[in-house]
């Protein structure tokens, strides 16, 4: 990739984070996508005005007058909405507030009630709302069922949950099986609300803000063991970004077991993905020889993969 040495860039960056959505993300993050989407060759005529145009430009302010501005800031509002912004729900800011509810609620119905209404401010846990329960029975049953010899019911297991948004708000409903929950996202602010939950609930936990796109990051994915990896609708996102990473990713991670899903309806909710579209991950897996079940849960293929072994 190549890093293009941006005119304006800070100024541009939080031109770009104006978007409600997108205002949490860090200028890090931006300034990686924007790298990023110059060096990728689509509209390149475009991109190339747009770079012109900001050297050109003597302040911002100029540059926001231009049709060049219009495009980039429209463009990389939609690539930044496609991995982060689109799973935003009305009232996300609402957290803070409904948290620290959660830290003086003394009964299980008004903790219930409050993460209730938390899944519902990001669409991957309110999609996820009615099966839950079923997601992680699911998941921890197959496992045992993979290692009989050593199988557990009330095992503790470290897990890991990677891009993981705020499904780890849902760890109240497995806490029991918690040994030890490292989680990472893109957003830095994300990561320090998930920290103040878990200080709460009294899980121990490690969050740390990661881009998955980012190579370099699979360096410290190798240096943390972990019982069960989540990565939960996630790699059809970074296949986008950069072809056949999944395969480097999920080899750099420590990890004894996957739990990896990817979304049968499309993000608007009305285009079916077929599974047939899901092909190249079961081939990955053949080609890796890991052994694998695979589930359909709400509107999630779920697959349970065994690293160690077909």
């Amino acid at each position: 990739m190549v890093n293009h040495d941006i005119p304006h860039e800070k100024e541009l960056i939080q031109d770009i984070k104006e978007k409600k959505e997108l205002r949490t993300l860090d200028e890090d993050f931006i300034k990686n996508k924007l790298d990023t989407f110059f060096a990728d060759k689509s509209h390149e005529r475009n991109k190339s005005d747009a770079l012109k145009k900001l050297e050109n430009s003597k302040t911002y302010k100029q540059f926001k007058k231009s049709r060049e501005h219009d495009f980039l800031i429209k463009e990389m509002r939609a690539e930044l909405r496609k991995v982060y912004g689109v799973f935003i729900m009305e009232g996300y800011s609402d957290r803070n507030k409904l948290l620290e509810e959660l830290k003086i609620a003394d009964d299980d119905s008004t903790i219930r009630e409050i993460h209730e209404k938390l899944f519902l401010l990001h669409k991957s846990t309110k999609e996820r709302m009615d099966h839950y329960d079923e997601l992680y029975n699911t998941i921890l049953d197959t496992i045992q069922r993979f290692s009989p010899a050593t199988s557990d019911k009330h095992k503790k297991y470290v897990f890991m949950d990677l891009a993981c948004g705020m499904n780890p708000l849902s760890t109240v409903l497995f806490k029991d099986s918690i040994k030890k929950y490292y989680a990472s996202d893109i957003s830095t602010e994300d990561c320090m609300f998930l920290k103040e939950y878990f200080d709460a609930t009294e899980i121990d936990a490690v969050i740390f803000p990661a881009d998955l796109t980012d190579r370099n990051m699979f360096l410290k994915l190798e240096k943390i063991p972990i019982d069960i990896c989540f990565i939960f609708k996630t790699l059809d996102g970074l296949e986008r970004v950069h072809r056949n990473i999944s395969e480097e990713l999920l080899q750099s991670i420590n990890t004894k077991y996957f739990a990896i899903t990817f979304p049968t309806l499309s993000i608007g909710g009305v285009r079916e993905i077929k599974e047939h579209r899901r092909l190249w991950f079961e081939k990955l897996l053949e080609r890796l020889e890991w052994r694998y079940e695979k589930f359909t849960l709400g509107i999630e293929l779920l697959y349970i993969i065994d690293k160690n072994r077909l």
